[in-house]
């Protein structure tokens, strides 16, 4: 299997063996995302750099440490300094002792906070099924969860409507629930 065609599973499996082509991949698939989030909180280019630099060479130097990108027992502490770096330089207080609900929970809040200043939190929910809540600062189910200005949501807004034509098309299609 060529390196280009393996999972991103497999890479990783080969970065814990040492793997620096694995490495190289990864880094080249991530770090351009990576560099935009950490960018837009941080609003330097140097020290986003600085900071994905020092994430990617922990993730090198502890690649035998398969805990690493494992949150299945909660977050390990490389993962904690890395999220706490960005932080530190936006000026945040550090997030300590979470377990992975928790700390999937944190990162759902800032991705809430900054999508909602490019105002694309919508995708966001459909694509978790979740909805934040601003008034708890909690995450509800996406169906049934209750807008603070009246609408409650439900399964219909989950899709768009079939176009018409293209169910006309095809007899084998079935309209979206709701439409």
């Amino acid at each position: 299997m060529d390196y280009l065609d393996k999972p991103d599973s497999k890479l990783c499996e080969s970065l814990f063996k040492g793997d620096s082509k694995a490495f190289e991949l990864i880094y080249n698939k991530y770090f351009k995302y990576l560099y935009r989030y950490v960018n837009h909180s941080l609003g330097s280019k140097e020290d986003s750099e600085e900071i994905l630099h020092d994430l990617f060479l922990s993730i090198w130097q502890n690649r035998s440490n398969k805990k690493i990108l494992d949150l299945r027992g909660g977050p390990s502490a490389t993962v904690l300094n890395a999220i706490n770096l960005v932080r530190k330089r936006a000026e945040l207080p550090a997030l300590e002792g979470l377990s992975k609900d928790g700390l999937r929970e944190a990162i759902w809040r800032e991705r809430f906070y900054e999508l909602s200043f490019e105002n694309k939190t919508w995708y966001d929910m459909v694509r978790l099924r979740k909805a934040f809540n601003v008034s708890t600062k909690k995450f509800d189910a996406y169906v049934g969860h209750k807008f603070s200005y009246g609408p409650t949501l439900s399964e219909k807004e989950l899709l768009f409507p079939i176009p018409t034509a293209e169910i006309r098309n095809n007899n084998k299609l079935k309209q979206n629930k709701g439409y």
